[in-house]
């Protein structure tokens, strides 16, 4: 079974990870290739983390109730996608939680890796991102479990898969 919350959760476990590698790189600054290990630990978590956005979007779960909608209103048993209190704040929430993180991401990238600026941009998109997860995990995917079925789940999972299989396809040189 490709259940989409297990699938979002290895995602998480996955960012935290890369998270932490950037961290470990950072304690490598005496060294002298140091900001091409912080760019490089940057470039595939901020990887990760858009990646992670753009299938939220593209295989419908920003659709889903409170799935990628960072929303708290209207995501109680029997909530459909637009319904709700607040449901009509929920899209432009979230919307607004990503394109934040994917412009701090892209201010790190014109960035040398490890200056000031570099590591205001890398912390603003971590924060969003960290406060995202948090509301997700704690918030969402609870009640999401709820409400959905294991076919439900399995069959947005399986485009889970597809999409990224698909993304990392394109992003793979040629051989």
């Amino acid at each position: 079974m490709a259940d989409i919350i297990e699938l979002i959760l290895d995602d998480h476990r996955r960012i935290r990870l890369l998270r932490d590698e950037l961290h470990a790189a950072a304690g490598q600054e005496d060294e002298p290739a140091a900001g091409d290990a912080l760019a490089s630990a940057w470039d595939s978590l901020a990887g990760l983390i858009e990646l992670h956005l753009s299938g939220q979007g593209e295989i419908g779960l920003r659709l889903v109730p409170g799935i990628g909608a960072g929303t708290r209103a209207g995501s109680g048993p029997g909530a459909g996608p637009g319904s709700g209190p607040g449901a009509g704040e929920q899209m432009p929430h979230a919307a607004a939680a990503h394109d934040a993180i994917r412009v701090a991401a892209a201010e790190a990238r014109s960035q040398p890796a490890g200056s000031g600026p570099w590591w205001q941009a890398v912390r603003t998109a971590l924060s969003i991102w960290a406060e995202q997860l948090d509301h997700v995990e704690r918030a969402v995917l609870p009640g999401f479990g709820r409400r959905t079925d294991g076919a439900q789940r399995d069959q947005l999972g399986r485009r889970w898969l597809t999409f990224r299989a698909a993304r990392l396809l394109d992003l793979s040189p040629p051989a």
